[in-house]
């Protein structure tokens, strides 16, 4: 695969919309080779996707998957990476998963010789990981880390098959990095491996002198750089001479722990670690603090140095990933139980957020929000530009060392106290923040669109055209997003979308307005109750065989008189009792985009799936 640096590319349209005009935000690309894929990378080179390890493929604000895969018992333990529609995630267990994207099922399950930490790596058609384990030998004279067997895997990435095997001395927990038909490793036994991607043959070993524990490589140009633990040090190695560019002395002589956990992120020349300092003394430890560091990628020259404050000494991984976007810093400070963000040239405080648990992985920056997650199942929403928490979401277990990533609108996670892997929607964390974000119609005498002030969007072009066609606010109720991009599994499409408080718009091929299978979506999981399941055809009464399921009386003539199939879709359920948004219990009938509800007098009207799904969405 041809390599180019990362550069920066075009512009996201905002999760909302700014009058008729939409809300531009830069954001990363991806590598050249994967700039014509529009749905999935087709590689992902090393551990964050980018070199800025901002792990975000996509423009969309939303999608329609939402699923969890239970690993009954392991402890998925690495970031869940998306390449080519497959969902691939390492386990403490030795096992090594590769899921359907869209639907959580098991494609694929390959079983390694010791525990798999690294996130996955994937070119050529193939997955690289590496196994090993954070115990020392007992004895251990040579200083290794790793206990059992460690080895360096390539597998086919579309089977789980296993291409090639090469053995090393000391763990393999640092996920590798893919560069021009080489395949680059650091691992406990303090070497830097560099095999033939295609054969596993060993192309050159470099000793370093520390012990690499889970903190990675990444690459600015020709040099890779990474960080090590006994001696603590950060490194660059250049791989045209392949030689050492460059080691840190001091400061790093006051780092006690921390780096070598720390994937270093990169942008704009400079490579951004972070880790533990203390001052030793005749009585032991001193002022211990959590410090953040930027440093010169070809040199090594640290050009600023944060301190982040103290709270505790964490367990195990002693550091967290950063994310560099648009000359900002963001990243945790585990030890002082801090979240920041810094001026990424300089190192100066934007803002940061108290008391947010222990976080170890690295965030996922999108539009105007920071998501990132802790050891005790806990996933913070952040806006971006005040460091206000938006949303916490409390799944349980913990979250770490591995953080979020976002494919398609889709936030994908691994929980290792739990042993869980999920994917939910991003709204399901932005949704309340979209919702009460006001608009505003802009200063153009040729825009034509309505703002409604109750819930401060504004409605134009198709979408209200649709709206005014077809009941209006009694029949879909008010805005209550602008227009977003959402991700819709089934048809492997991004579309264009508008939500309202009885339904989602959609603007489909030449130029066509659709309602969204709302319907569909938020009763995925109610599929095994008795209302769902399908019934044999009655004596009397309008029956669908098409679902098998038949319509109250009411529901029909609404049905019929308001756009029937086209609008509706066909029912999915049976008439149930059912308590609905105004907290009273219906009569309500599902259909494949709407929910049907009687009210008083025998008046139909549209349940506000529209809201339900936005806001209310639950994870599995």
């Amino acid at each position: 695969m041809k390599k180019t640096k990362l550069a920066r590319l075009g512009w996201l349209s905002s999760l909302w919309l700014l009058g008729a005009l939409l809300l531009q935000l830069p954001v990363q690309t991806t590598l050249a080779d994967d700039s014509t894929s529009t749905l999935w990378p087709t590689e992902v080179d090393h551990v964050g996707i980018f070199q800025n390890l901002n792990p975000v493929w996509g423009s969309a604000a939303s999608s329609d998957v939402n699923w969890v895969y239970n690993t009954k018992g392991d402890m998925p333990f690495t970031n869940v990476i998306v390449v080519d529609g497959l969902a691939y995630v390492g386990a403490m267990m030795n096992q090594f998963y590769a899921l359907d994207a869209l639907t959580g099922k098991l494609v694929w399950k390959f079983e390694a010789n010791n525990w798999i930490m690294t996130n996955p790596v994937v070119a050529e058609g193939k997955v690289f990981i590496g196994s090993g384990n954070r115990d020392y030998p007992d004895p251990n004279p040579t200083g290794l880390r790793g206990t059992g067997p460690n080895s360096l895997y390539a597998l086919d990435a579309k089977t789980g098959k296993q291409i090639w095997k090469y053995d090393v001395v000391g763990e393999a927990m640092p996920t590798p990095l893919y560069h021009d038909g080489i395949v680059y490793y650091v691992t406990g036994d303090r070497n830097l491996y560099a095999l033939n991607a295609s054969t596993g043959e060993l192309v050159f070993k470099y000793n370093l002198g520390s012990v690499f524990s889970m903190g990675s490589i990444n690459i600015d140009g020709d040099m890779l750089v990474f960080a090590g633990g006994a001696p603590v040090k950060a490194f660059g190695f250049n791989l045209k001479t392949r030689s050492l560019a460059w080691e840190t002395a001091k400061p790093f002589i006051e780092i006690r722990g921390g780096i070598d956990d720390s994937n270093p992120s990169i942008a704009n020349g400079l490579m951004y670690i972070n880790g533990v300092e203390y001052d030793s003394v005749p009585e032991g430890k001193k002022n211990p603090r959590h410090v953040f560091y930027a440093l010169d990628t070809q040199t090594g020259a640290v050009k600023w140095k944060f301190n982040a404050g103290w709270k505790a000494l964490v367990d195990d991984n002693k550091a967290s990933t950063p994310v560099i976007l648009d000359g900002v810093y963001y990243g945790a400070a585990s030890g002082a139980a801090k979240f920041y963000a810094l001026d990424a040239a300089t190192g100066a405080v934007k803002w940061s957020l108290d008391n947010v648990g222990v976080v170890k992985g690295n965030p996922v920056v999108f539009d105007n929000f920071v998501i990132f997650a802790d050891t005790k199942g806990n996933v913070y929403t952040v806006d971006r530009t005040t460091g206000k928490l938006i949303k916490k979401l409390a799944l349980g277990g913990n979250i770490a060392p591995q953080g979020p990533t976002l494919f398609n609108g889709t936030i994908y996670l691994a929980n290792q106290g739990n042993g869980k892997i999920y994917a939910f929607s991003l709204t399901t964390l932005t949704g309340e923040t979209l919702r009460n974000t006001p608009e505003a119609i802009p200063a153009n005498t040729n825009f034509k669109g309505v703002l409604f002030p109750e819930t401060g969007h504004v409605v134009s072009g198709a979408f209200l055209d649709f709206w005014n066609k077809n009941g209006g606010l009694t029949s879909l109720g008010y805005p209550i997003t602008g227009e977003i991009q959402e991700f819709h599994a089934a048809e492997g499409k991004t579309y264009t979308v508008q939500y309202f408080e009885r339904a989602r718009l959609e603007l489909h091929d030449n130029g066509t307005i659709l309602m969204g299978r709302l319907g569909s979506e938020v009763t995925a999981s109610r599929v095994g109750e008795t209302a769902f399941q399908p019934v044999s055809k009655p004596a009397n009464g309008t029956y669908y065989g098409e679902t098998g399921h038949t319509v109250l009386p009411q529901f029909e003539a609404y049905w019929e008189q308001n756009g029937g199939l086209a609008r509706f879709g066909y029912p999915i359920s049976e008439p149930l009792e059912e308590k609905s948004s105004d907290g009273q219990v219906h009569t309500v009938q599902y259909f494949e985009r709407a929910r049907f509800e009687l009210h008083n007098n025998n008046t139909v009207l549209l349940g506000l799936i529209g809201s339900e799904r936005l806001v209310l969405q639950a994870v599995k």
